[in-house]
């Protein structure tokens, strides 16, 4: 979902609207929303109770290094909360939008090399990629 919302931020032409950007946009925030509350609520306890000192440190760390992550897209959501605010302001919509994917994926990117394989070792599922 966020690859098509790159796509569609990076096709608009400023004459065009930008309702189907801020359709995409509240439904990847939604996903979002819903993805990080299950790894904070569910996913870092499991592996923390589970996984042993080695993997708890590093699951602490992850959250400490990624933690900000929920806040940051909380306060980006508050300030395009609409098609018209982001059309009024697009080119520093984009480049927030793009600095927010930008961490999001590093995130995913980690989440991928760190907190799975510790799920994988231990036998815990792990939920699909929200992004």
């Amino acid at each position: 979902m966020m690859l098509r919302l790159i796509n569609l931020i990076e096709a608009r032409r400023p004459a065009d609207d930008a309702y189907p950007i801020a359709l995409l946009l509240a439904r990847w925030v939604s996903l979002l929303r819903s993805h990080l509350a299950s790894e904070d609520e569910w996913l870092y306890p499991t592996l923390v109770a589970l996984g042993g000192p080695c993997a708890a440190e590093r699951v602490r760390a992850f959250e400490t290094d990624m933690g900000h992550l929920a806040q940051r897209l909380e306060s980006f959501d508050r300030r395009w909360p609409s098609s018209a605010v982001i059309a009024a302001d697009f080119d520093r919509f984009r480049d927030e939008a793009f600095a927010l994917f930008a961490d999001f994926d590093r995130r995913i990117e980690r989440e991928d090399r760190i907190l799975y394989p510790i799920a994988e070792s231990i036998g815990v599922g792990t939920m699909s990629k929200a992004a």
